[in-house]
């Protein structure tokens, strides 16, 4: 957990939280591999599947420290347990040290909505 400093007895104490979860993410993938030299290729790819997990909520226990633990309240996150999965890319490879890479992905459910967007390097030796 943490807690805040600066506040005097106001401050706010949270306890550490942690949850075991367990997600399965059906999923199909569709690309084609495209030569544009004798070494380097381009790998076009998109994924759509939907994940399901067990847990729906986050929660964390909390207290003010002019109060003590004695007057502690819980916190509660709610998040899906069933969301839409979409991913799209591109792989450049070129001999057999340098790829880049490139991906875009969508997380929906009702009410949430995630994206996230991945570039990555690699150079092998």
């Amino acid at each position: 957990g943490f807690h805040e400093t600066g506040a005097g007895g106001l401050n706010l104490h949270v306890g550490t939280a942690d949850q075991t979860n367990l997600r399965v993410t059906p999923s199909m993938e569709v690309g084609q591999r495209i030569d544009l030299a004798s070494s380097t290729s381009l790998r076009l790819f998109a994924n759509a599947g939907v994940s399901f997990q067990t847990a729906d909520r986050w929660r964390s226990n909390s207290y003010i420290e002019i109060l003590g633990s004695a007057s502690s309240f819980s916190t509660s996150t709610r998040m899906p347990s069933t969301y839409a999965n979409l991913s799209v890319g591109a792989d450049l490879l070129s001999g057999d040290s340098i790829e880049l890479k490139a991906e875009y992905n969508v997380r929906a459910a009702s009410n949430y909505l995630s994206h996230q967007g991945t570039l990555r390097m690699a150079y092998r030796f």
